[in-house]
């Protein structure tokens, strides 16, 4: 009867796990042949002219991974018996704007204190001038976009499925891997030459090159830990709202701090300034490291006063 209940209890890491094996692998499989469709004289389309100056292969497959991930999401929750707006995390209460807000404006402090301990960074200096309008219409875009899909996918979505089997915590610690992990699922390779209908499994290949920059370890720490206090304010919430302000404003402030950093490109790499603040990401240096661990340490304690179910989310 215990082996039963163990194995039931890992039905969802399982479900999980062929979920995202099939949106990756089918993302790499897919992305040869979206790029010879886009470089065809069959597609040409002016509102496809921006592509040229987006012609990474690996966006390719960044998207379709994301674009089949999306399209198999339906699948997933459907599975899991998690196909209403309750059980994804967007149910309605009336104070879902307070706590959006509340998280945003804590969000942006988590960044005032980056950037207040930036001004100790020597190989930094501050840089105001730069085109305000088009960074601005980015950011926004980005800041209302990019929170909404990610949390609903790693947070409503794999966090919700693998609490339904397994204690929150542990959920929340497979969740914010996989969320990690999954941005440095595109390496930024060159593009082959030529792209072939293989060629996205074989860039996937490279992906463990990337942790071959010292800036990365940190960074993936820094993923890892926000995934954790995401999952934490869903899981105290009940609800994605709170953790898509914080998400919202992570982006805009993160997004505007390095427009208006720049970094000394003599400095050395390997010096202690840019380990700890990074070279030109704040994500690749260990002060933030530091900041998000003791920020994830309140909001794990916070989660875990709360009264939401440690298996199940609230309806």
């Amino acid at each position: 009867m215990q082996v039963l209940k163990a194995v039931a209890s890992l039905r969802p890491l399982w479900f999980i796990g062929v979920y995202l094996g099939v949106a990756l692998i089918g993302g790499a499989l897919l992305a040869p042949g979206l790029w010879h469709w886009v470089h065809s004289p069959m597609a040409y389309l002016p509102q496809l002219n921006f592509l040229e100056t987006h012609n990474d292969f690996h966006r390719y497959i960044n998207r379709c991974q994301m674009l089949l991930a999306l399209a198999l999401l339906w699948p997933l929750l459907k599975y899991n018996a998690m196909s209403n707006r309750h059980a994804v995390g967007l149910g309605r209460s009336g104070s879902e704007g307070f706590q959006w807000a509340g998280a945003c404006l804590m969000g942006l402090c988590m960044l005032g204190i980056v950037a207040a301990t930036a001004t100790l960074a020597p190989h930094l200096n501050w840089n105001f001038q730069g085109n305000w309008i088009k960074h601005l219409r980015n950011t926004c875009i980005a800041a209302l976009l990019v929170p909404v899909l990610e949390e609903v996918l790693f947070r409503g979505a794999i966090f919700g499925t693998l609490r339904r089997g397994m204690h929150w915590r542990t959920a929340a610690i497979v969740a914010s891997l996989i969320f990690a992990a999954a941005h440095f699922l595109h390496p930024r390779q060159s593009n082959p030459q030529p792209v072939e209908w293989l060629s996205g499994l074989e860039m996937m290949t490279h992906i463990p090159d990337a942790f071959s920059n010292p800036g990365n370890i940190p960074k993936f720490i820094s993923l890892y830990l926000a995934g954790f206090i995401l999952c934490c304010l869903y899981q105290r919430a009940g609800n994605l709202y709170a953790a898509m302000g914080m998400h919202a404003a992570w982006i805009a402030g993160g997004k505007t701090l390095k427009f208006v950093l720049a970094s000394n490109p003599a400095s050395d790499p390997s010096s202690a300034a840019v380990l700890l603040w990074g070279r030109s990401d704040f994500l690749e240096g260990w002060i933030v490291v530091g900041v998000l661990a003791l920020i994830a340490g309140y909001y794990f304690y916070q989660a875990n006063q709360s009264h939401v179910s440690p298996r199940t989310a609230v309806a």
